[in-house]
């Protein structure tokens, strides 16, 4: 295993110069000492699965990334969105902070310092929205970080590995919540297609043109 740190990633000039200012962000929030932890250099060349590329989140407060990529805009298309996410799937830093899913961040991550990079993303996951939660706040007059409800975020030293045993169970859990909420998205398709299937299976019951055929059998059968 070919091992790099995060500092060596955060020095590194992404490939699209507007990610540059994404680092203020990501180091205002990560706690002191983040730079010295070590991340799987392998791992952040490896292509991700498909089946899991939706299910990717990154650790970087959503309000703030796109106030500092996109400053002026009051909502957020779907196209921009994933235009931005596709990004930082491309920037070594930008997938080294990966926080789900746990298949993809225990391929980067391993030991300590992953106990201590989920430590750390523990602390502001609140401030890590959908779009649509991110399009609420942009679009409130003067919205600014902080009406984004979430525990208050102090820098601190990384949290030590006795704290967190229960690391595999976190990382699991924020998994299972995304897979959760997707499964309802589709449990709600499938109810409209039904719903729909029955309306029109009615109406087809009720229609001048079926009635009159099925009168017209009826009285075949009588002669």
């Amino acid at each position: 295993m070919t091992l790099t740190s995060f500092g060596a990633l955060f020095e590194e000039s992404p490939n699209d110069p507007l990610l540059e200012r994404v680092k203020g962000v990501i180091e205002q929030h990560l706690p002191e000492g983040w730079k010295n932890w070590m991340v799987n250099a392998e791992g952040l060349i490896l292509p991700i699965r498909e089946s899991l590329r939706n299910k990717i989140r990154f650790a970087i407060p959503t309000v703030e990334l796109f106030n500092a990529v996109l400053p002026k805009e009051t909502r957020i298309s779907e196209k921009s969105y994933r235009k931005l996410y596709a990004a930082l799937l491309n920037w070594p830093l930008g997938k080294a902070l990966i926080y789900s899913p746990s298949e993809v961040v225990q391929s980067i991550h391993s030991g300590d310092d992953l106990v201590k990079f989920v430590g750390a993303v523990e602390q502001f996951k609140g401030q890590l929205l959908s779009r649509s939660e991110l399009n609420s706040v942009l679009k409130s007059p003067g919205s600014i970080l902080s009406e984004v409800e979430s525990p208050a975020y102090e820098r601190h030293p990384s949290p030590r590995a006795s704290q967190h045993d229960n690391l595999p169970e976190r990382v699991g859990s924020l998994e299972r919540k995304i897979d959760s909420i997707q499964e309802s998205l589709v449990n709600i398709s499938t109810a409209r297609q039904n719903i729909q299937q029955s309306v029109r299976d009615r109406f087809e019951l009720l229609s001048p043109s079926t009635s009159f055929q099925k009168d017209r059998n009826i009285r075949k059968l009588k002669l």
